[in-house]
């Protein structure tokens, strides 16, 4: 159990969750959720308890992008009970650390988007929503390259569009299913929980710091290798680095790489390097200069890169024409 109404819950025992009164009704209720694992359809039963009593019990799939049930919503009352409206709970999923993969619920609540079926968006893109994101070195240890960790709860916050200031939660789990590992989450609104603590200032330092002219700014976890800030003025030719996952160079991935070991041990903490990406097979390879410098010592240790294009970047961006790509920089760490 990750969330009991409005109030998170750390993987609990289904035992401790309100809607589980008496062993009686937790065996029911498991029972509901193993059906509504295997068949991905929601699950309305009436059980008859010891003495005679009716319940009911509903259990609704929340259904993830790649079309497997990742949470299931659970409900208990008596047989004549109305239950309430179910909550709005999204889906999420990273199998590449710097490429978040959500159903439209998901998208709706992090990034206001509309859609259809599940879209991707880089994490620097998905977080540049949020003035607020709970234990964010414990959210960014999930992608460390080593020893990963497998769990994660918090709350965020963001205003939307209409003004209004929501507090979503949020909890992701790793899954090793077909050899593959895949962080699954699920991310609800729980505007009416009590308010979040204070907010990890570093991100909020990054936003609003000047960029030199023809400069893009971007916060590197070292233990994980991905940017999860990123801030280029939006007319300049590397603003798309925000929504794009270029392709870096397969000879210079390796010295990359290297910069990002010695920088995450505290054998150096600045170094200059050079690298070639392209956002698409069909594009040149552009070289790009960049200076790294380490920012953070606690748990999950942080690098400043201020990039830049060398002499003469040519690229094609989808969305904003010229140079373009941010998780770029997220593999490229």
């Amino acid at each position: 159990m990750v969330l009991d109404g409005v109030s998170p819950r750390a993987f609990a025992r289904l035992t401790r969750a309100s809607v589980a009164f008496g062993s009686a009704v937790t065996s029911r209720l498991e029972f509901a959720i193993k059906l509504c694992l295997r068949t991905g359809r929601e699950q309305d039963k009436f059980f008859t308890l010891p003495g005679d009593r009716v319940i009911r019990v509903l259990a609704n799939p929340v259904i993830g992008p790649s079309g497997k049930v990742h949470a299931v919503i659970v409900w208990s009352g008596g047989a004549s009970d109305e239950p309430p409206p179910p909550p709005i709970v999204g889906a999420i999923e990273w199998i590449n650390p710097g490429l978040v993969k959500a159903c439209p619920t998901a998208q709706f609540l992090l990034c206001e988007a509309h859609a259809e079926g599940p879209a991707e968006r880089t994490l620097p893109e998905m977080l540049s929503h949020f003035e607020y994101w709970d234990s964010h070195a414990a959210f960014l240890s999930l992608f460390n390259v080593e020893n990963p960790a497998d769990r994660w709860i918090g709350t965020a916050a963001k205003t939307f569009i209409d003004g209004a200031h929501r507090r979503l939660y949020l909890a992701a789990r790793a899954s090793d299913a077909d050899s593959t590992r895949t962080l699954r989450a699920i991310v609800c609104d729980i505007s009416d929980a009590p308010a979040p603590g204070v907010p990890d200032p570093c991100p909020s330092v990054i936003r609003h710091m000047p960029i030199p002219p023809g400069h893009a700014i971007g916060l590197v976890d070292l233990g994980a290798g991905v940017i999860h800030e990123w801030m280029a003025d939006p007319a300049s030719r590397m603003a798309g680095w925000l929504h794009h996952t270029p392709e870096i160079h397969p000879s210079d991935a390796p010295l990359i790489d290297a910069v990002r070991k010695a920088l995450l041990s505290g054998v150096r903490l600045t170094a200059d390097i050079k690298g070639r990406i392209r956002s698409a097979p069909e594009d040149e390879w552009i070289l790009l200069q960049a200076r790294w410098s380490r920012v953070s010592n606690g748990e999950q240790p942080q690098a400043l890169i201020d990039v830049m294009p060398a002499p003469d970047p040519r690229i094609g961006c989808r969305r904003v024409r010229s140079m373009s790509t941010p998780s770029l920089l997220g593999e490229m760490v």
